[in-house]
């Protein structure tokens, strides 16, 4: 839906034919024996659906929409330029209208010549002139319309980044190279943890953590009745909050508003004073917030409960998650852990890496697993935006010890959060536009 009017912005529509009037004139030439032959020639003139009012229609317009243009676009450009339109006029040029492969461009009137050569616009297309187009543009445009976006887990582990990139009309690819294993501990062993009495905050910096954490309890015969003793309960972020609410758990703290890292959590540690802190997670985390902790002498103490397994050894070696025979079908624990097995099979894995434009790597074990995948099938690895130093320094450490330099492709988000890595997703790789809103 595009609105070509606008109260107070737009109130008048033209709409042109971008086809320009040919005449045909006769032109002379002599040839060897003397003989003059006629010759025709076409000529360009004005538009046909005009006339001599044309300029005065063209400047008066507030929307001005041009069908059959992209042929004749750089006069057409000098025709709007000299009737009077400024150079930061907006231009939208939608190629293929209504159609499901639609694609839409957005840039300026004075830059569009130069956009056009850099990404060529394609017939059919219909541009759209003027204020109403950058509103319609902003208001009904999906960002990263087209994209494919690779993320190395399933869409519900990444429930809210899913969601950011689908707004933004991203198709999110699921390239789940490697399962989460649940660790299994002693009998009774959350009984003595809990009856000790020794942890007076519980902090969660996942919501996988928390899933895994009241597993651990249920496999106890406990329940949250058990975390009475608890006076103080810690989120990263309101999605982690949400799963412990599943649990009957309410946060008395959430670090962030949007995706959480350990920075934030650092922050409200500080602020809050915090101490004797339980805090569950996976075996391989960052180790940012464990070393504030340390250094500030704080009481806490680290509950492992799970890890992240790689679907296939870098090695060549068997692995026990590939099924007999080198049938190269991969098993993937699902976040039901050992109770639903989904299978893929190694070449879907080869495909959906190759259908994807730019690949978003969530924690520093997904960008080692991406390079030990291409390294292992002689695959190209797409562009990246890492949302930390350790997953951009493990790409950069993977090109070094193949004598190689990264790529300009591959860079990292201004800080570890979601949010930060949509915004350097839509700096990179969103529509290119001018800002005009």
């Amino acid at each position: 839906r595009l609105p070509l009017t606008r109260r107070g912005k737009a109130r008048s529509l033209t709409i042109l034919t971008g086809k320009f009037a040919e005449t045909k004139t006769k032109k002379l030439s002599k040839k060897k024996n003397d003989r003059l032959s006629v010759s025709a020639e076409k000529n360009e003139e004005a538009p046909s659906s005009l006339g001599e009012n044309s300029s005065s229609l063209i400047a008066a317009a507030a929307t001005l929409v041009y069908v059959m243009g992209i042929k004749n676009l750089a006069r057409l450009v000098e025709n709007l330029l000299e009737v009077g339109k400024p150079l930061d006029t907006p231009v939208l040029a939608v190629e293929r209208v209504a159609l499901p492969n639609q694609k839409i461009h957005y840039t300026s009137l004075g830059k569009l010549r130069s956009y056009h050569k850099s990404s060529p616009i394609k017939n059919p297309a219909v541009l759209f002139i003027g204020k109403a187009a950058a509103h319609s543009f902003a208001q009904n445009v999906s960002w990263l319309d087209g994209l494919h976006v690779g993320l190395l887990g399933r869409k519900r582990a990444y429930a809210s980044l899913s969601g950011l990139l689908t707004a933004e009309g991203a198709t999110v690819v699921e390239i789940p190279l490697f399962h989460m294993k649940r660790l299994r501990l002693r009998a009774g062993h959350m009984k003595k943890l809990l009856k000790k009495g020794a942890f007076k905050t519980l902090l969660f910096s996942s919501a996988r953590a928390v899933d895994f954490f009241f597993a651990a309890l249920f496999a106890d015969g406990l329940d949250v009745r058990a975390l009475a003793g608890m006076l103080t309960t810690v989120a990263i972020a309101p999605g982690t909050a949400q799963a412990m609410g599943k649990h009957g758990l309410k946060a008395d703290f959430i670090a962030s508003k949007r995706a959480g890292s350990q920075e934030a959590l650092v922050s409200l540690l500080k602020k809050e004073r915090l101490n004797h802190i339980l805090i569950p997670r996976a075996t391989e985390a960052r180790s940012v917030l464990e070393d504030f902790l340390q250094a500030e002498a704080c009481s806490f103490h680290v509950l492992p409960l799970y890890e992240k397994k790689n679907l296939f050894c870098k090695d060549g070696k068997k692995n026990p998650t590939l099924a007999p025979h080198d049938s190269d079908i991969l098993k993937e624990t699902t976040e039901s852990w050992e109770k639903n097995l989904i299978s893929f099979d190694r070449r879907s894995l080869q495909e959906r890496m190759k259908q994807v434009d730019v690949l978003l790597f969530c924690s520093p074990k997904e960008s080692e697993v991406a390079c030990q995948f291409v390294a292992r099938y002689n695959m190209k690895l797409p562009p990246s935006i890492s949302i930390g130093k350790p997953s951009f320094e493990n790409l950069r450490k993977w090109y070094l010890e193949r004598g190689l330099a990264m790529p300009p492709g591959h860079q990292m988000a201004a800080e570890p959060s979601f949010s930060a890595l949509l915004q350097a997703l839509l700096d990179t790789w969103g529509k290119k536009t001018d800002g005009y809103e």
